[in-house]
């Protein structure tokens, strides 16, 4: 859960995204300092800095980092 507050909704209005919302949880990650974001439709992430994961992706990886 990350902070949302007007000024970023405004700012998810700058992004390059096709799709608001997507743009939204993007812009509130960045300013949470997140690491990622885990969504099942990374297709819609191609702007993003973040890295992105599908779920699956990212528990085999915690799971090879448990090793």
């Amino acid at each position: 859960v990350t902070p949302m507050d007007k000024s970023v909704l405004e700012s998810a209005l700058n992004e390059d995204f096709t799709d608001y919302e997507d743009s939204v949880l993007y812009e509130s990650a960045l300013r949470a300092g997140l690491d990622g974001i885990v969504t099942r439709n990374s297709k819609d992430f191609k702007a993003s800095t973040l890295p992105i994961f599908e779920p699956e992706d990212l528990l085999k990886l915690i799971d090879q980092k448990k090793k």
